[in-house]
């Protein structure tokens, strides 16, 4: 029956005779059940309300929500209308799947008595949560980059500053682009997003990539003499807690080095101040990232060999002397040691006979000791020996004792 309401219903018995009875019987024809939804198009997990009217009201009737096209014994959820309920709604949540499903209301068992518009589950949008590398240097090379997140389609598309890049599809949770080096050739922070086509789809919130200066080491000197100070400056760096900053000879393997020094956690720029090797050649300042992976090296320092220190010298201030008269001695150059120390001996004398003696100084290099001399006529001379030993470092002129 195509329509809703009464009809009269009476009886005729064709002639002779006959006719048509006196009264007429009352049949009534209520609507048939349907179902409306409150949505046609939505994304997967939204919920979706469908209005069950004029149901049957059986104690068994159910509603369910199957993909369009499915059988009678398949649905994806369910729930019993209520015994005597005609009139209700539903709402869940659809699935996840990208597709078209439908509500269906059943008479018991799998008896199909109304099915809904269809509803369209579009692709959802895509969701990017980390990238890898997710930082690069200033003229760094062409490198893939790793997107990482979930609701990525074969046909998800990563953009880099909004604009395409060659992407393969990995899994829903992970895609990687060609970066090409065009697009690390400058200081700054690119955008990257995913972006999923229509239907649904949409783009993902955007994931920052740093793009930093490389580091750099910068020399106070490319000419030093040997044993004096040259200063390392580093600048851009990667603030590793292991980085270390190493000087070894130009050409020398990474593992080979003369001085180092950690960097710092979080440090990206410093100074290091060092004494060069006295050996005559050429060195270069390394940074290294942790263990031997060298990151930057610096100009080359061209170290000449130190001139030969001055002679230690002890200088009397006369070469004759009456016996029992004072003389000076002056020391200069000395080396400085906190227990070198001076001594007045007869000439010829072994080193360890002497008549008198005093420390020089710690860190001392040139002083006077005036003495008097022995009371017997001869020869004497001053002595420099080193580190409270007997070895002799230097030796004054004689000095003749006269009566």
């Amino acid at each position: 029956m195509a329509a809703t309401g009464t009809a009269a219903v009476s009886v005729f018995n064709p002639t002779p005779g006959g006719g048509v009875s006196p009264s007429a019987a009352t049949f009534t024809m209520d609507p048939a059940p349907s179902l409306a939804v409150n949505a046609t198009s939505v994304s997967g997990n939204t919920p979706v309300t469908v209005t069950l009217s004029n149901g049957l009201g059986g104690s068994t009737d159910w509603l369910g929500v199957a993909a369009t096209g499915a059988p009678d014994t398949s649905y994806l959820q369910w729930t019993y209308v209520g015994a005597g309920v005609t009139d209700r709604t539903w709402t869940t949540n659809m699935p996840a799947t990208p597709g078209t499903y439908e509500f269906r209301l059943f008479k018991s068992g799998y008896t199909r008595v109304a099915t809904s518009a269809t509803i369209t589950v579009l692709p959802p949008a895509p969701l990017a949560t980390s990238l890898s590398p997710a930082a690069g240097q200033v003229g760094g090379a062409a490198f893939m980059l790793t997107v990482n997140g979930s609701n990525l389609l074969a046909s998800s598309v990563i953009r880099w500053n909004g604009t395409d890049r060659a992407t393969t599809y990995v899994s829903a949770s992970q895609l990687r682009a060609a970066i090409p080096a065009s697009d690390v050739a400058s200081a700054g922070t690119a955008l990257v997003t995913v972006f999923n086509p229509p239907p649904g789809g949409g783009t993902s919130t955007a994931l920052p990539f740093s793009i930093s200066q490389a580091p750099s080491l910068a020399v106070s000197t490319t000419t030093a003499v040997g044993g004096t100070q040259v200063t390392v400056t580093l600048a851009n760096g990667s603030g590793g807690s292991t980085d270390w900053l190493g000087l070894a000879p130009t050409g020398a393997a990474n593992t080979t080095y003369l001085q180092w020094t950690y960097v710092g956690t979080g440090v990206t720029s410093r100074t290091w101040t060092i004494n060069m090797p006295t050996t005559a050649g050429t060195y270069e300042f390394r940074l290294f990232a942790g263990g031997y992976t060298r990151v930057a090296t610096s100009p080359v320092v061209n170290v000449t060999a130190p001139p030969p220190p001055p002679p230690v010298q002890l200088t009397p201030n006369v070469t004759s002397a009456r016996v029992g008269s004072p003389v000076t001695v002056t020391l200069t150059n000395g080396p400085g040691g906190p227990t070198d120390w001076i001594a007045l001996a007869a000439s010829g004398a072994a080193n360890n006979n002497y008549l008198q003696w005093v420390y020089v100084g710690s860190g001392v290099t040139s002083r006077d000791w005036t003495v008097t001399m022995p009371a017997s006529a001869g020869t004497y001379e001053f002595r420099l020996f080193l580190s409270n030993g007997y070895t002799r470092a230097a030796t004054s002129p004689p000095i003749t004792v006269t009566p």
